[in-house]
């Protein structure tokens, strides 16, 4: 069956982990013969103005501009299915009406918990928070969740205005979550059971395993081969900014944190001090980390995890712009790269040993697991919301307490000192990604679903 789908996100203006899996699922469709278009708005379009952020208050509750707009595309387009992703600032939940009315059906991929938590992290001045749930989004402003009162009344206004109105549960036809454990939250929150499916992001298209782990052509440090296969420049080419304590790293297109009037330093990187069999490269030369350098992705505890492993080499690969202190934190054994393109991270898989995820938050689905599971990494990662669902302790991988570093440093010695479970635990994830996550079978049941919103949209008709 062939159709058409309509994607509708506004974009956070800087790249994130859902425009990478937007952009890939845009991708495989295109691969599967389906028409796409995309409805699109960036907050990048804000500004920092007054009147960008006054607009913008107002917009996230009802853009009756972007309702007409969106009305005036979906009859340029005459889509079978809207796909929707993010709405908020720009775009907002006053769409949805419009495509009930035009009988259009109606997905939305629920990337976060914003239907029913104002900032949709669960997350308030550092720590799980469950205060907003129970339609309770006032909590949003008394806490001052986004350190502004502006934004955060701004915030629980927009989400407490769809929630009344029922824009979501009232013109969405179908609902796709990340993990049970996203679901069954929402689901307690209102959301209609029978009409949510679990579904996985898309592993990256541009991050996939190669042929050998050992790609450091006798530089001595496993991470210059980064770069294009042309003689291009290299992982280790930093431009515009010089770091403190020894630590080198790149600019990237995933975050950039360069600074202006900093001079440029050398194109290179030091060697990897190594631990125990450091010097065989089959089983990888360091613990590795891709992710944003911040504090409820548990940096503080994988920093004091490292001082408690001093002579196991540490790679944190990530933009350090929501933690600068990141720099001046780091134990000598933490190289941290900074922002890395994801088009270049597959060799800092490859020779890595194993992969640690430290979240102190609910992530929603972080294909960086995935990423790492192809490369046969078995995974460190904390016990915490729909994280246990992808790392299976004692499967491919071993669980810790959030936040507890001598916990997570044990788990990570259990497996440096053991080539033989990591092995066991890679080949594993290898297994439980195909299973479970590939992408072809994720496809297959997204048009699954797609093909039913459209049945069930024609027999509407026909009744």
């Amino acid at each position: 069956m062939k159709f058409s789908i309509a994607i509708v996100h506004n974009s956070y203006g800087k790249l994130s982990g859902e425009e990478i899996v937007i952009d890939n699922l845009v991708a495989l469709l295109k691969a599967r013969g389906i028409s796409i278009s995309r409805f699109s708005r960036s907050s990048t379009e804000i500004g920092n103005t007054r009147l960008g952020k006054i607009s913008a208050f107002f917009s996230g509750i009802h853009n009756p501009f972007a309702k007409k707009e969106f009305e005036k595309f979906l009859k340029d387009q005459r889509p079978d299915v809207v796909h929707i992703h993010n709405l908020y600032p720009l775009i907002s939940p006053s769409i949805l009406p419009v495509c009930k009315k035009l009988r259009i059906p109606v997905v939305m991929t629920i990337h976060n918990f914003r239907l029913a938590c104002p900032n949709g992290l669960l997350l308030s001045k550092g720590e799980i928070c469950h205060r907003c749930l129970g339609r309770r989004e006032y909590w949003c402003i008394l806490r001052n969740c986004e350190d502004s009162i502006f934004k955060s009344t701004g915030y629980a206004l927009r989400t407490a205005a769809a929630r009344v109105l029922r824009r979501y549960f009232d013109n969405i036809s179908h609902f796709i979550c990340l993990s049970e454990f996203q679901k069954n939250i929402l689901v307690n929150e209102g959301l209609p059971a029978d009409r949510v499916s679990v579904m996985a992001n898309p592993l990256s298209l541009s991050v996939l395993p190669r042929e050998s782990r050992n790609l450091e052509k006798n530089t001595g440090s496993p991470i210059e081969p980064f770069g294009d296969d042309k003689g291009g420049g290299t992982l280790g080419d930093v431009r515009g900014m010089v770091l403190p304590r020894g630590h080198h790293g790149p600019t990237g297109t995933f975050g950039d944190d360069s600074a202006e009037g900093l001079r440029v330093h050398p194109p290179s990187i030091p060697p990897i001090k190594g631990g125990k069999n450091a010097d065989d490269s089959a089983v990888g030369r360091y613990v590795a980390y891709v992710g944003r350098v911040s504090r409820e992705k548990g940096i503080a505890t994988l920093f004091e995890a490292a001082r408690l492993c001093p002579d196991i080499p540490f790679i944190v690969a990530g933009s350090w712009q929501a933690m600068p202190e990141a720099r001046e934190l780091a134990p000598n054994n933490v190289t941290l790269l900074g922002a890395v393109p994801s088009d270049k991270l597959g060799p800092l898989y490859e020779n890595a040993r194993l992969f640690v995820l430290p979240s102190v938050w609910y992530e929603g689905f972080p294909t960086v697991l995935l990423e790492a599971m192809s490369h046969g990494l078995p995974i460190v990662c904390s016990r915490i919301g729909g994280l246990p669902e992808i790392v299976e302790e004692g499967l491919n991988g071993l669980l810790y307490e959030p936040g507890n570093a001598k916990e997570l440093a044990a788990r990570i010695k259990t497996l440096w000192e053991d080539a033989a479970l990591c092995k066991k635990f890679g080949d594993s994830g290898r297994q439980k990604l195909n299973a479970e996550y590939n992408a072809e079978k994720l496809m297959d049941k997204l048009i699954l679903i797609y093909e039913k919103v459209i049945a069930e949209k024609d027999r509407r008709c026909l009744g």
